[in-house]
């Protein structure tokens, strides 16, 4: 499980690969994980460029420019970014699986494969309701 420690690890090295980068597809492998019907996380996410990564507690709140995701993941989950010239192969245990630009041409195109035991939900419109 990762610990409050591990999520802001996780949270600084997204920031660092994925601010700049647009998501060109989401394939959803495992709907239950989802709050959202995997059509309407898909549009949601869609053609979206990421701008931020932050910490949230144990979740990760991936801002972009049609809303937000949030990831967490729970008891077991993992994040892995592949980078490739094309799709590549992929590991066998994902729920996620995110296909982004090389952002604007800097980087190589990637995959960014989620595996969670709980949710990922994506929120619109751009604005993340406050939790204080």
């Amino acid at each position: 499980m990762p610990e409050l420690p591990e999520i802001f690890i996780f949270a600084r090295d997204m920031r660092r690969e994925l601010v700049g980068r647009t998501i060109r597809s989401v394939e959803v492998l495992q709907p239950k994980s989802l709050n959202v019907p995997p059509e309407e996380f898909e549009a949601a996410l869609r053609e979206a460029e990421i701008r931020d990564v932050t910490p949230r507690g144990k979740w990760l709140r991936v801002e972009t420019t049609r809303g937000w995701l949030l990831l967490n993941l729970g008891m077991g989950g993992e994040i892995l970014l592949i980078c490739h010239g094309g799709r590549g192969e992929l590991p066998e245990k994902r729920r996620l699986v995110f296909d982004l630009d090389g952002g604007g041409g800097a980087g190589e195109d990637a995959s960014l494969i989620v595996n969670f035991w709980w949710f990922g939900y994506a929120i619109t419109p751009p604005t993340l309701p406050s939790t204080r």
